[in-house]
């Protein structure tokens, strides 16, 4: 899988919008080379990248999306009258034509007369507009009606490190054609501008309004956390078995039944997951097991609602939080990529609290699901320090009636 930085910082769609973050790469080729490496880019049937090509609009759509860990499946439908259903790129385009940053500002968007112009070379100014709605989270639109084209866009680029000193990209004619290596460049240098976290585009229903908080850096601060979320660098189902090996050690030692694995608790699980990632803590305003809109943690299991309410089923969550001068301390780097470490840590966690304890060896569950995320905010990391975040939800059932 992919290695990605997780930018929650701006475009948002149904996940966050991913930006890779440059710490680790020493420069110009080493980006781009590891973007290829994650499938952000990917180059042509001879096995170039094209690097001094002009890249098309349609392109940017694809890198848009697959910056976000989505993947289109299929055709779009037609939002725009020169980009049918028919055409290669028509889901990316529909896709990435939603994208906005916190303050409704779109990072790509079609023209006035409903086309998009999918086959259009994209400037470099357009290429730095686009980043720039990604790592300038408060960027209005009234700023954008007030900014001169394209000098505030090349100017609020520089700032954030997307281009200038230091970014692996020399002096461009903001009017220009942009290359593909370039764009490659500034997309991974607009990981490093993005510190805090932004919204999703508003849900079709809306959810009870959770209490305003300071922003937050983005849950991932580096290709390593998300490439551990999506399985690039961690087994998950290693993970898991070695998980589940230790827990059911104990349960035999007691006499009690081996649990099995649960695979319809999944969605709630990586719904729970993912949302605690988000929120920095398993505490939600002071209250445990509770959604971040103040429901119930089991909430998250709706779909299979029916079939809970015959059988128990429990809830166990645990966070590590791990501070230091470092990205990724020596610690944090060993338990992202050993998963036996990681499995034991988790469980001795668990195993040394004796309400926790008592969940794993309840005699009536049959089934677990277990999932672990890792992001760079925690609620109670300390300024100055760099944070790394691991959350651990743990989800038990009985027999269904």
């Amino acid at each position: 899988m992919k290695k990605w930085c997780k930018v929650l910082a701006v475009l948002m769609l149904a996940t966050s919008l991913l930006v890779p973050s440059s710490a680790w790469a020493a420069g110009r080729n080493d980006k781009i080379n590891t973007l290829k490496n994650e499938g952000v880019v990917t180059g042509y049937p001879d096995g170039s990248l094209g690097l001094d090509k002009p890249i098309s609009r349609a392109e940017v759509s694809v890198l848009l999306i697959r910056m976000t860990g989505n993947r289109v499946n299929g055709p779009g439908s037609q939002v725009f009258k020169d980009v049918p259903a028919s055409h290669w790129a028509s889901g990316y385009v529909q896709m990435a034509s939603r994208l906005k940053n916190p303050q409704g500002v779109p990072a790509i968007a079609g023209y006035p007369d409903g086309s998009f112009g999918p086959s259009n070379s994209v400037t470099n100014a357009e290429m730095m507009k686009m980043l720039t709605v990604a790592a300038k989270k408060n960027l209005t639109p009234a700023d954008v009606k007030s900014a001169k084209w394209p000098t505030s866009w090349v100017n609020w680029a520089g700032e954030l490190g997307i281009v200038g000193p230091g970014s692996d990209i020399g002096g461009l004619d903001p009017k220009a054609p942009a290359t593909r290596g370039d764009v490659f460049v500034m997309i991974y240098n607009a990981g490093d501008s993005v510190k805090s976290r932004g919204t999703q585009p508003t849900p079709a229903q809306p959810t009870p309004a959770s209490p305003a908080r300071p922003a937050k850096p983005s849950v991932s601060g580096g290709f390593e956390f998300n490439a551990f979320n999506r399985g690039g660098t961690f087994d998950h189902e290693k993970f898991n078995r070695e998980f589940l090996a230790l827990i059911n050690a104990d349960r035999t030692k007691r006499g009690l039944v081996p649990l099995k694995w649960g695979d319809d608790l999944n969605r709630g699980a990586t719904v729970r997951v993912e949302e605690l990632l988000r929120n920095g803590s398993i505490d939600v305003n002071g209250m445990e097991h509770v959604r971040l809109d103040g429901r119930s943690w089991d909430t998250a299991f709706d779909y299979i609602r029916p079939q809970l309410r015959t059988t128990i089923f429990g809830e166990n969550l645990a966070e590590i939080i791990h501070m230091s001068n470092q990205r990724i301390g020596k610690k944090s780097r060993l338990y992202m990529t050993d998963e036996q470490v990681l499995a034991e840590t988790f469980y001795k966690s668990w195993w040394d609290s004796p309400g926790h304890r008592a969940n794993m060896m309840e005699p009536k569950y049959r089934y677990i699901n277990l999932q672990v995320r890792v992001g760079n905010y925690a609620q109670l990391g300390k300024p100055g320090k760099n944070t790394v975040y691991f959350v651990g939800t743990t989800y038990f059932r009985g027999d269904y009636q």
